[in-house]
Parts: structure tokens; sequence; C-alpha cells
């Protein structure tokens, strides 16, 4: 999906679907910018479920990751 910047704001929200997740680097560096970051949403645990057939739409997952 494109990035769609906000009038008068100075970020970008992006929508990632269907596991496609974005680059590791940039993934946690917003993870680690939360006031109690979680190891449950650390690039390296969502793509091991991916890649592990755990999180996909046969066990009820709707892949869309909001950065």
């Amino acid at each position: 999906m494109e990035a769609v910047p906000d009038k008068g704001e100075d970020y970008v929200i992006r929508v990632y679907a269907d596991g496609d997740l974005p680059p590791a680097r940039d993934w946690d560096a917003l993870v680690d910018r939360c006031a109690e970051p979680s190891p449950f949403v650390r690039h390296a645990y969502l793509d091991a479920l991916h890649a592990s057939g755990s999180a996909c739409a046969r066990t009820g997952w709707a892949l869309r990751y909001i950065a």
C-alpha cells in the first residue's frame, strides 16, 4: 500500500498486509519507541508466527500491520 502523509503532520502511515512485514530494523525501531516494548511484537517473533503457519487465515488471523 502506498504511504499517505497526513496534512500538517510529520508522519506517514503504512499498512502491511498478508505477511509482508516491514524491514526488521524499521519495525523494531518502532517497537523500541514504546513505553513498555513487548517481545511479542518484535519482528523476529511475528516472522516466526508466519513462517510456522501459526498466523494465517486458516487460524483466524487477518494479517495487517500498521506502521
